[in-house]
Order: C-alpha cells, then structure tokens, then sequence
C-alpha cells in the first residue's frame, strides 16, 4: 500500500504519462481565481492597419502595452480586431491566430493561439479574452503576437487592447 505523499505524487504524474504514452491531449482542468473591484483599467486603440504578409506564418508582435500595476492582481485582457485575409488561391483557407504573452510568458489559457477565422475578401470583428491569475505589483507589458496558418496576408484594423486589475 503507497502512503498517502506517493499516492499524491503518482496520482498527479499519471495524467502526464498518460500523455506522452498515447499521445492523446487531455481536457485541461480550468483555473478559478476570485479578486477583489476592478481597480484599475489601460485601454489602447487604433484604426491604423497592420499588415502580416510572412510566408512563414511565425508569430510577430502586434500591439503591446505597459502597465503599472499598485497591487497584486488578477488581469483580463480582452483583445478585439477588425481583419480581413487574401485567398490563398487553393482548397485551403488563410488563418490568423492571435496569442497574449504577458512579460514573455503566455497568458492564460496558454494550451494553443486562438484562431481569427476572418472571411476572405471582406472583414468581421473578432474578440478573445486571456486571464492572468496573479501579476506582481509593478510594471508588466502585455504583448498581443499575430501569426497565420496557411499564409497569404492579412489586414487588420480597428484593434482595442483592454487590461482590467482587480486586487487579489
């Protein structure tokens, strides 16, 4: 019989293993966190267009911010753009994923980028909303990075980035 700290220890790796041994992604357990009134919020907008043309399809950045945090907080940061993306010519269909990183460190949920299927030849609004579950007092930049799966190019226009800090 396992005592009760080994139980815990091969209870926790058995989800890990069960991983690398099938290849089989497991459904991620969601983060709960519960903070105080929002206390503060930094919000930048534009209507300047940014471009992605790299036949790559690597992540560059996008829209960045610093903020200055008083306390210890939980961050939403909510992104919302305006885009549009060329037709690739073929069967398959240009994407734009968007991720946040947070002074380099993804924001969460971190799992994979988040897809921006714009429609071709036109535009629609697309919105994601990342959760930070607790950043320092002090200074932190959130980064927004944009790349594309399937790439021609893409427009995009009308961006909002919104932080809000709730104390923790």
């Amino acid at each position: 019989m396992l005592d009760k700290k080994a139980r815990t220890v091969l209870l926790s790796a058995l989800p890990i293993l069960f991983v690398l041994g099938t290849g089989v992604v497991l459904a991620q357990t969601p983060q709960t966190t519960d903070a105080g009134r929002v206390e503060q919020v930094s919000a930048s907008s534009t209507s300047v267009p940014a471009t992605f043309s790299n036949p790559s399809g690597a992540f560059q950045p996008l829209d960045s911010m610093t903020v200055d945090l008083k306390h210890d907080s939980l961050l939403v940061i909510t992104f919302s753009a305006r885009g549009t993306v060329q037709p690739s010519g073929g069967p398959s269909v240009p994407i734009v994923f968007v991720k946040c990183e947070i002074d380099g460190t993804p924001c969460q949920p971190n799992f994979n980028p988040v897809e921006f299927l714009y429609p071709q030849f036109c535009c629609d609004t697309r919105s994601f909303t990342w959760v930070v579950h607790a950043a320092g007092k002090g200074n932190h930049t959130v980064t927004i990075l944009w790349g594309m799966g399937n790439p021609t190019s893409a427009i995009i226009t009308n961006r909002t980035l919104v932080v809000e800090a709730a104390r923790q």
